[in-house]
């Protein structure tokens, strides 16, 4: 039977600039690194923190208007890389 167990994983988070490290560090020039899925983050932090049902669809429009306002360090769901490799 599936556990009872309450508590949220996540197998890797990083900030931006962790990011950039990593892809420096892989030789990668990088181009951009940014926070995105907003509202998919909102909703989840929603879930979680307030019990909000994130198939409601009511529990979908509050995420996505708070995620308009919300920074996206706040609640952002993936951090996105942007990178190159130089050609050798």
């Amino acid at each position: 039977s599936p556990t009872k167990n309450k508590t949220r994983f996540y197998q890797w988070r990083l900030t931006r600039g962790e990011m950039a490290q990593v892809l420096a560090r892989g030789g990668f020039q990088v181009d951009d690194v940014r926070i995105i899925h907003k509202p998919q983050g909102t909703l989840r932090w929603l879930q979680h923190n307030v019990g909000l049902d994130p198939s409601r669809q009511v529990s979908r429009g509050l995420a996505y208007g708070l995620s308009l306002v919300l920074p996206a360090p706040v609640v952002g769901h993936m951090v996105l890389g942007l990178a190159r490799k130089p050609l050798a």
